[in-house]
């Protein structure tokens, strides 16, 4: 169809308090089981240095790994009416997060965290660590497409995105306007 068309865009993630403490445990714990373990084979007479060497090249390389699946970024595609969300690891490994229709969004504002506390949703942030100031749509989990399979406990899923022009430009032909919370009738 010749007014079929595809847009892509990249959100990085900013990295917040979570995200350092994240990084600051991973290291910690390294460091922890590699002195652990020199002094371990300090206290045997230096028995099981070989052992206490190849688990230090272990950890290191967990904690690398580790450190670097903190540098998330998620990439929206946005094609006829379909969104498309990924989540790229480190800008190397890539992994579809879900996919669904965006006439199937029931409702759709902007993003305040204490408006989804313990009601029946699953939240899944792709914009900053929080979400404050994001746009989220409200879609049931049985009209999302998740590329690994999920056991979802409640019985709607909400998409937290960045909010910006390019978003909203490709959101809005889709979306019913009587989807928008209440006083929504514009991102301005």
């Amino acid at each position: 169809m010749a007014t079929d068309t595809v847009v892509e865009y990249l959100v990085k993630r900013t990295k917040g308090k979570k995200t350092l403490l994240k990084t600051v445990g991973v290291v910690c714990a390294a460091a922890a089981l590699i002195i652990g373990g020199f002094l371990f084979s300090y206290l045997n007479g230096g028995m099981y240095i070989g052992f206490v060497f190849l688990g230090s090249i272990i950890a290191i390389c967990a904690a690398v790994f580790l450190i670097r699946r903190f540098s998330v970024e998620y990439e929206y595609c946005f094609f006829s009416g379909e969104l498309t969300i990924d989540r790229i690891y480190s800008q190397t490994s890539r992994s579809p997060l879900a996919e669904f229709m965006l006439k199937q969004v029931e409702e759709m504002g902007r993003f305040d965290p204490a408006t989804f506390r313990g009601n029946d949703t699953q939240i899944i942030c792709t914009a900053d660590e929080d979400g404050v100031g994001g746009i989220y749509l409200k879609v049931p989990n049985n009209v999302v497409t998740f590329a690994k399979s999920r056991n979802l406990s409640g019985s709607y899923v909400v998409f937290v995105l960045e909010n910006c022009d390019r978003v909203q430009e490709n959101i809005k032909p889709y979306i019913r306007a009587s989807v928008y919370r209440e006083g929504m009738k514009s991102f301005s």
